[in-house]
Parts: structure tokens; sequence; C-alpha cells
């Protein structure tokens, strides 16, 4: 049992693809929001002081449907691929972090 155990590990450890060991460096990165609509202010008057604590979101507006972009080019040529990460009702940040850290 040992032997066969020995011989699956190896078998595995063989076939994994070598690492480079060659950082990637970033030659660019940024954010930039596209796309997106901002809905009508909704009836009443808008209160700066009492903002967070007014409910009624009187004269509020609503920013939705847009695409906030955050992109690295990577320096130099490689096969590195795109990702997209979509929020799915949350933003990227969402995906960028843990609560952990």
């Amino acid at each position: 049992m040992k032997k066969l155990l020995a011989a699956l590990l190896l078998s595995v450890f063989l076939t994994v693809p070598a690492v480079s060991a060659a950082p990637l460096v970033i030659l660019k990165q940024g954010v930039f929001s596209s796309g997106g609509t901002v809905t009508a202010p909704l009836p009443g008057d808008f209160n700066v002081s009492e903002n967070w604590l007014d409910f009624s979101r009187a004269g509020n507006t609503s920013h939705v449907d847009h695409a906030n972009t955050f992109y690295q080019i990577p320096d130099g040529e490689n096969s590195t691929p795109i990702v997209y990460l979509h929020g799915y009702g949350q933003t990227r940040t969402g995906w960028q972090s843990t609560p952990d850290g």
C-alpha cells in the first residue's frame, strides 16, 4: 500500500507543470467607469446633513448599469489570459479582498 501511494504521489508531482520563477511585472494599472444611467431625482429636497438618516431618499438619484473596470497591463509579451470578474450585485472590491485581509 505504501508503494502504491508513493507511486501515485510521484506521478502527480511529475505531471504538474513547472511554475515560472520570474515575477509578473505590472507596467500599468488603473480604473475606469463606462456606460450607465443616472435616474431622475426622487421628489423632495436633498439634505446633505441628513442624507444617511433620511430613508425617504428625497432628492436622490441612482447611478446604475455602469461598468467599473480595474485593469493591469503586464510588462512585455506573455501568454497570460484576460480574466473578467463580474461583481454580481457587488463591487469589484468584493473580489479583491477578504474580511481577514
